[in-house]
């Protein structure tokens, strides 16, 4: 969002008014999931996050069977073998490219030491709570 123009505050800052400027357009995708909710995509780090939040109502709705979850490091890291397990999963031929190539690549985040505890401690119980949807020991852990 920093290189994009849309954000101007600090990282701290920015998770510190994260609720205040993602409520009235989180509300509003709750209520209508066709909502731009422009605000929510622009500032919702922490929210964005939480993905047992996000997936259970899909797992829910299709079965857990029917939902695949990938994590985007795991993609760029080692693509062909990611990119063949999708295409398994969904039944398709995998038209395999002759290369693949990383997008949406970026240096490692910098963060205060504090901020990265609070965000750990944020966090454990929404990855506890993905792992149980899961039933993996999917993580999203960096180095400290």
């Amino acid at each position: 969002m920093v290189r994009q123009g849309y954000e101007t505050l600090e990282f701290g800052a920015a998770l510190a008014n994260e609720p205040a400027r993602i409520d009235d357009a989180r509300t509003a995708l709750l209520r209508d999931p066709n909502s731009p909710a422009t605000d929510y995509w622009r500032y919702s780090y922490v929210a964005r996050g939480q993905y047992a939040e996000q997936l259970a109502p899909w797992i829910e709705q299709l079965g857990r069977d029917r939902v695949m979850v990938v994590r985007s490091e795991d993609y760029r890291s080692n693509p062909a073998p990611v990119y063949g397990s999708v295409t398994t999963f969904l039944g398709i031929s995998a038209v395999v490219p002759a290369k693949f190539t990383v997008t949406h690549s970026t240096s490692p985040l910098v963060v205060d030491p504090q901020i990265d505890i609070q965000l750990r401690q944020h966090f454990e119980p929404h990855n506890a709570a993905l792992r149980t949807l899961l039933n993996t020991d999917i993580r999203w852990d960096r180095p400290r």
